[in-house]
């Protein structure tokens, strides 16, 4: 047997030996921390890595590696500036941003302006400082925190208001935007590189209130509870109305935003059997005539209602300045229901005053929790997940990203949950060659 054939069977044996799932734990274990490393970091793990020598000597398998590379992120490192938690920072904050159907300003029914007022990565800020600071996973949709993003740029050259009022800055008390006697510029959000995650003041006491012509005072960026869903920039992204009418004009797409965004979920999520009460045959409204149709709307524009208290206003100012848009409260709220089936097809109908009490609704549902672990494990496998109600129909997958959403609602953990998600992906690896052997 020459040296070829010698190195031929060695690798038909290694391959047998894979395949029936004996190959090595250190060297397997050593591949797997590689793939989650290269995730989290975006590149090759370095062969002088601690942890990676901590796999090799066969101290910790790949799912305490990977845990262990995601506890190296902390508060502490991105104030000292590390730069793997930095990177693992902006990351994670892309990862996160794509958790939300809308996430920048740039399309046809927005203005291109708000991009230098607002931060349309908010959402995402808040998933992402949630994690970091290892917070309950249900404070995403409770409270009034605003959060912005420290970049190394205060003020970048590609701001469109720099650009179109170079040199104009000390002219801005001309446009009303401040109480007088106050001399604190516009405040701009932040470009480049991503620092850290810091609460947003720019309402107050940067800004204070904004003045009207007719003598109205408003904040620029009032929040309406609820977390996430009353922040201003996750109303202005995904309200596409100006004001609540209850009838055509309902801030509807808002409440199409809501069930896709935490919930994982198209409408319509009720059975045409649940709305027979609501549908009026005589009604000026074509959606309200039918059952097809308000199989969406009984779940949408009750959510666009607890909104129906805000109008999104635009700037008055010198035809000389660029608008904006904000969150005007011209009413208190107006109160509505969320109206929801479950994956397991239970009908849902709690009456809600606010938007505070609708992030509390859909924080208890299960659907919330199975959604984020099903976006976690998507990132850490590349495999979505389809729901299954019937326990003895699960898959391997279906069966594991289910425990980990029930973990999840317990611990309320966005951090434990991302170690739950590679040990679950190396698990079900591992299993697969064994099954593939049997066959």
């Amino acid at each position: 047997m020459n040296q070829f054939q010698r190195a031929f069977s060695a690798l038909c044996v290694f391959s047998a030996a894979f395949l029936s799932g004996s190959v090595t734990r250190a060297e397997s274990a050593s591949k797997q921390y590689a793939i989650c490393y290269g995730q989290l970091m975006g590149a090759r793990v370095p062969l002088s890595d601690p942890i990676l020598k901590r796999v090799q000597a066969k101290e910790i398998g790949a799912a305490q590696a990977c845990r262990d590379l995601i506890g190296t992120f902390n508060s502490e490192a991105i104030a000292r500036g590390d730069a793997n938690s930095l990177i693992l920072l902006s990351r994670l904050n892309r990862l996160h941003s794509t958790f939300f159907t809308a996430n920048d300003f740039y399309t046809d029914d927005l203005l291109y302006t708000m991009a230098d007022l607002y931060e349309a990565e908010a959402p995402a800020y808040a998933v992402t400082d949630n994690f970091l600071h290892n917070k309950k996973m249900q404070q995403l949709l409770s409270g009034k925190q605003q959060l912005r993003g420290h970049r190394v740029s205060p003020v970048a050259a590609t701001h469109f208001w720099s650009q179109r009022m170079v040199g104009e800055y000390r002219k801005l008390n001309h446009f009303a935007w401040l109480e007088p006697g106050q001399t604190q510029i516009f405040p701009f959000i932040e470009r480049g590189e991503l620092l850290s995650i810091v609460p947003d003041t720019t309402s107050t006491p940067l800004l204070k209130q904004l003045r009207q012509p007719a003598g109205e005072t408003h904040l620029l960026k009032p929040h309406q509870g609820g977390g996430i869903l009353g922040s201003p920039e996750y109303i202005i992204l995904n309200s596409k109305e100006a004001k609540f009418d209850g009838g055509l004009h309902s801030f509807r797409r808002y409440g199409d935003r809501i069930i896709k965004d935490f919930l994982c979920r198209d409408l319509p999520v009720l059975k045409e059997s649940d709305v027979t009460a609501f549908v009026e045959p005589k009604s000026p409204l074509p959606f309200r005539q039918k059952q097809t149709c308000m199989a969406c709307h009984s779940t949408m524009d009750p959510l666009g209602q607890s909104i129906g208290h805000v109008e999104i206003a635009m700037s008055s100012m010198s035809t000389e300045a660029l608008q904006f848009m904000y969150v005007k409260p011209i009413s208190k709220p107006l109160g509505s229901t969320f109206r929801y089936r479950t994956l397991d097809d239970q009908l849902i109908e709690t009456p809600v005053t606010d938007v505070e009490q609708v992030g509390a609704a859909i924080s208890k549902l299960d659907d919330f929790y199975w959604c984020m672990a099903k976006r976690y494990y998507h990132f850490v496998s590349g495999k979505d997940t389809v729901y299954e109600p019937k326990v003895a129909g699960r898959t391997p997958q279906q069966k594991g990203v289910y425990e980990l959403a029930q973990k999840l609602k317990k611990n309320q953990s966005l951090r434990d949950l991302l170690g739950d998600a590679y040990s679950l992906r190396f698990d079900l690896a591992q299993q697969a060659p064994q099954e593939r052997a049997v066959q």
